[in-house]
């Protein structure tokens, strides 16, 4: 199935669900898996409005105001920058569809305001106790952001795929290996650290600018602009994040044996219309013991191979 056509499935689902009170927040959802499939799920909704030429989405309602823009850096490596006025209590959902195979981390440098409160906005459970902060977030982990009333953000994310991230290490260049490897390798879900640096928010503003001007692919000095904005704050926040997380905490796995699972759940998923192999044949394919497999599927997703398989199976259906 295409792109599309999944995002078409996925508002078919949800637009119903757009901006629903539930527990003190309306609620607004996209799909995450890539930020490909997020310009889309965008380009989707009826209240938001496309300009084609600055790769820019833009929304007014009762409950928030949003500009939103994107540009393709290089091949596994996008770029969007936000401002978010809130008129009401709003939750934004990042949600992850099971059958769009793409595996994008996030990288969110995040800006909030709000005068009559010092915390203003929730990652994950997270209080975020400083106006500006970073949170990296994995593949596929389900993530929201609550931002409250009177509050205005904004924000400057990067996508990366895992390739993109492997080349990176390997080079040197971008991201200190100790410290972004090691929270890769580790069980952790998402990394979130304050900063408050207030050169940051020039970096928002000088994005900005770039969308000024039609967003043109074959012009490779306005491809430069981006290319080197966006490496000197990657290059930053490499540097802060060694400084500023805090690795005690982290359990590391093996690094063949994490990546293993990944293969094997990514396996099942592309074979969901067929019947279940069986855990002899799974662990004889990935050259792991059944034992072995069982225990470290478990540990990574919470529930049997089996019963893992057949839920993907029955929402597939």
């Amino acid at each position: 199935m295409t792109l599309k056509k999944q995002i078409n499935n996925w508002f078919i689902h949800f637009k119903k669900y757009f901006f629903r009170y539930k527990q003190g927040y309306y609620e607004i959802s996209y799909i995450a898996n890539s930020p490909e499939a997020t310009v889309e799920s965008y380009r989707k909704m009826p209240f938001f409005k496309h300009n084609k030429k600055h790769q820019t989405f833009k929304m007014t309602n009762v409950f928030l105001k949003v500009i939103f823009r994107y540009f393709k850096i290089e091949e596994g490596l996008w770029l969007s920058i936000s401002d978010i006025s809130l008129f009401k209590n709003v939750k934004i959902n990042l949600l992850y569809d099971e059958f769009i195979n793409d595996r994008y981390h996030t990288l969110s440098l995040n800006f909030v305001n709000n005068n009559s409160i010092k915390i203003s906005n929730l990652v994950n459970n997270s209080w975020v106790l400083s106006n500006m902060s970073w949170i990296l977030i994995k593949p596929r982990e389900n993530a929201y952001h609550i931002n409250f009333k009177d509050s205005n953000a904004k924000y400057i994310v990067f996508y990366f795929t895992e390739e993109w991230l492997k080349n990176q290490l390997r080079q040197g260049g971008l991201f200190y290996k100790k410290g972004i490897e090691e929270f890769i390798l580790s069980s952790e879900k998402f990394a979130l650290f304050s900063d408050d640096n207030s050169q940051l928010f020039s970096w928002h503003e000088e994005l900005n600018n770039f969308f000024e001007e039609e967003i043109d692919t074959k012009n490779s000095k306005q491809h430069k602009k981006f290319l080197d904005q966006s490496k000197m704050i990657l290059s930053y926040f490499g540097k802060q994040f060694k400084a500023n997380y805090n690795f005690s905490k982290i359990e590391v796995l093996k690094p063949n044996e994490n990546q293993k699972i990944l293969e094997i759940e990514n396996y099942l998923m592309k074979n969901l219309t067929n019947h279940f192999i069986g855990i002899e044949e799974l662990a004889k394919q990935f050259y792991i013991s059944p034992t072995k497999l069982k225990a470290d599927f478990k540990s990574t997703f919470g529930v049997s191979i089996y019963q893992y398989y057949l839920a993907k199976q029955m929402i597939l259906a």
